[in-house]
């Protein structure tokens, strides 16, 4: 079977799709768009028109689906007049000679669809505007007799039949002459309709009947997407820079800053023995098979975390000796990473929330300002850290164990300025920011922000467990001769990190709470 993406337009309605094209955008951390390939079995062939990010397309999609063969259709004229997904799609019509289906990038379906595939169809599912889709009309036979392309005219009874995107054109040859005789447009934009037309057989076409997929979701607005993706518990949070996907028993990074997934690999050749095996890597992405195991923070026995503190000090917490040259730029390495990029990414939060930096009280303590506490730290201090082969996000949710082995998962890029080495103290306080506010307790939203002009309270879910563990934690870091308030410190510094890289009320509680856990250190 032939299948036919048109994935050549903006995605002006979706945000995220700035970051990534919609078609990836992650739905239960899968990439969209293989909820509707996976749709249709026995696929074969994949024509795929794409515009300005067609590399992405190029890039991924032959990761994903190794044996299918894939024809890439550039499109000039993607976004000018006489643009639209029936222009797109009559530069792909060299590759479509025999029937075929035709997908958008944008929609979700939870479905298996199979026909007998001997008539023309369109999917329909109920929409609820008569401007932003295709509605059809049909008699009692499910034939349809009558096309409204965006049309606020059409009969309300028809939002029960709104085009979705997907369709079965058997006769194509009908069905592009008709395409390209039929040269109307909407807003400027040639569609796909116009094809549809040609089948009717009140035009003296072969006919063209509806088939209902109701699991269908239109993810192609920020509303609707942020809709889809709350329906799944285990969703991963979205970033602005990168994501993760799992598709057939194998992970998929992806980051738009190639030189980050150049010195991601880079490190894989130097964690090799505690990560897994890379099998396939581009310019913005790589994979790797899927871990079986418990994440650590899943983990209930104290025996199995204090397994994993033995493992770690005894096999990767192993310090690098350095001359005097190479300590020196160490030491200016865990500088630039803790004090340069933290004034950094709080001038982001500032500018993007426009939140005043000020005293305030949090939880019922008069906290100071971030900037002033700042002021405080001796950097000096901070900075001079223990060289080792790091991880650099070395958190329970990026550590998998299963029978007494600990696998990582999602190692950091670089450590300041370096690729070679980072600091253990940074490692050690990832573990600690995590196991006191966890991922599972963010994605379920179990916290909460209460804001005032002089007063901020927040609340949020602790795991019995990891408290436990974090209790374990620091003796482990006494005991082993680390620095216990350096730890904390650099762990109020995360949270503050962190908190431009997300939005809404996450970001604002990061921010707190890293303001709020830095008074308590410091003063």
């Amino acid at each position: 079977m032939k299948l036919c993406i048109l994935a050549a337009g903006k995605g002006s309605r979706n945000s995220f799709s700035k970051i990534l094209p919609k078609g990836f955008l992650p739905i239960d951390n899968k990439p969209g768009l293989t909820y509707l390939i996976d749709a249709f079995p026995n696929v074969s062939e994949v024509t795929i028109a794409i515009g300005s990010r067609g590399d992405i397309y190029r890039q991924f999609l032959p990761m994903l689906y190794p044996k299918l063969k894939f024809n890439f259709v550039e499109i000039e004229n993607y976004d000018g007049p006489g643009s639209g997904p029936g222009a797109s799609l009559i530069e792909c019509e060299k590759y479509l000679e025999d029937e075929f289906v035709l997908i958008p990038t944008d929609a979700f379906v939870d479905e298996s669809i199979t026909d007998d595939w001997s008539t023309n169809w369109m999917g329909v599912s109920k929409v609820d505007s008569t401007r932003l889709y295709c509605l059809l009309d049909t008699n009692e036979n499910n034939e349809i007799f009558e096309i409204y392309d965006k049309n606020p005219d059409a009969p309300i009874s028809t939002l029960e039949n709104g085009f979705n995107g997907i369709a079965f054109i058997k006769d194509y040859k009908i069905f592009f002459k008709s395409l390209k005789e039929n040269r109307n447009t909407i807003s400027g934009e040639l569609q796909v309709s116009n094809g549809f037309m040609g089948l009717l057989s009140k035009n003296d076409g072969p006919g063209l009947q509806i088939k209902r997929i109701d699991s269908w979701h239109d993810y192609g607005s920020n509303e609707n997407y942020i809709k889809l993706i709350q329906k799944f518990v285990n969703q991963n949070l979205i970033k602005n820079d990168e994501f993760t996907y799992i598709h057939n028993d194998t992970v998929y990074k992806y980051n738009v800053d190639e030189n980050v997934i150049k010195n991601k690999i880079y490190r894989a050749k130097k964690l090799s023995k505690f990560i897994p095996n890379l099998e396939k890597t581009t310019a913005n992405f790589y994979s790797y098979g899927y871990v079986e195991g418990n994440l650590l923070n899943e983990e209930k026995s104290k025996a199995v975390f204090l397994n994993f503190l033995n493992n770690i000090k005894n096999n990767f917490f192993k310090e690098i000796n350095l001359n005097n040259n190479e300590r020196d730029e160490f030491i200016q390495s865990c500088h630039i990473f803790y004090n340069d990029k933290t004034l950094k990414r709080l001038d982001e939060f500032w500018n993007k929330t426009e939140i005043i930096d000020q005293n305030i009280q949090i939880n019922g303590l008069s906290c100071k300002s971030v900037s002033s506490l700042l002021k405080k730290i001796d950097w000096e201090y901070l900075s001079n850290g223990i060289p080792y082969n790091f991880h650099g996000d070395l958190q329970p949710e990026n550590i998998i164990h299963n029978n007494g082995i600990f696998t990582f998962i999602d190692w950091r890029d670089s450590f300041g300025t370096s690729n070679k080495y980072g600091d253990i103290y940074y490692d050690l306080a990832k573990l600690d920011h995590a196991l006191l506010l966890s991922g599972k307790t963010v994605r379920a939203k179990k916290f909460d922000i209460f804001e005032s002009q002089n007063e901020i309270l927040l609340n949020f879910d602790v795991d019995f467990n990891l408290v436990e563990f974090r209790k374990k934690f620091h003796d482990f870091i006494q005991e082993s001769n680390y620095d216990l308030f350096k730890v904390e410190l650099l762990t109020s510094l995360i949270y503050l990190n962190i908190a431009p890289l997300y939005d809404g009320e996450y970001s604002r509680f990061l921010y707190y709470l890293g303001q709020l856990k830095l008074n308590q250190i410091l003063n």
